[in-house]
């Protein structure tokens, strides 16, 4: 690390890998559909086990760089070259209300609703065995605590503004920042981007 730290051509790499990062988010977010990306950071619903849930919609940098987004990307590049697919891409989703372990899922479009759409099918309310439990001071289960809480939070991002949404965990540092700020070397991110790029001609 000391060494790297000295390379007096160091700070010509990390502009590289700032620029490279840029590009890609910028070529990213505007090879997606317009419809698609309209539903990012908007409110809606998704089908659980036969149910729908409130969720927020997502785009692949609303998140975390990760395990979730990676797979998003590889279903990206693969629809790429297809409209139809493209339209009908997997939709990230936070779920209201559950911890950051269970948040994310990637879900198909036809499972997905608009808030209009399920405010039409009565999602947006507390269930009526919900409601009955809480008029009576029964005990909620594990379950119908997380619908309660999920449909709380939901409520509140209803009230600010779109641009103002986002999820409730602390997010991560991408790969230019923790560059940037001397916590991953250089060579560690040229070394990944080489094996992602032999793993890519592989496949």
């Amino acid at each position: 690390k000391e060494e790297e730290m000295k390379d007096p051509f160091r700070h010509e790499k990390v502009d590289r890998i700032i620029d490279a990062y840029f590009r890609k988010k910028y070529t990213v977010l505007n090879s997606i559909p317009n419809e698609v990306k309209d539903q990012f950071l908007q409110v809606g619903f998704a089908k659980w086990n036969n149910v729908f849930l409130p969720v927020l919609f997502l785009g692949p940098y609303d998140l975390s760089p990760g395990p979730v987004r990676d797979k998003w990307m590889k279903m990206f590049e693969k629809a790429l070259d297809d409209e139809q697919k493209l339209q009908n891409m997997h939709r990230i989703v936070y779920w209201y209300g559950e911890s950051e372990y269970d948040a994310y899922s990637m879900k198909a479009n036809d499972q997905c609703l608009s808030c209009e759409e399920g405010t039409r099918l009565g999602l947006g309310h507390i269930p009526v065995p919900i409601q009955q439990k809480l008029d009576s001071g029964g005990e909620l289960s594990k379950m119908e605590k997380s619908v309660l809480k999920g449909l709380e939070s939901m409520m509140k991002d209803m009230r600010i503004s779109r641009r103002d949404r986002k999820i409730p965990f602390e997010t991560t540092l991408e790969d230019y920042q923790l560059v940037v700020r001397g916590i991953r070397l250089v060579a560690e991110i040229e070394c990944q981007k080489h094996l992602k790029d032999k793993g890519n001609m592989l496949v």
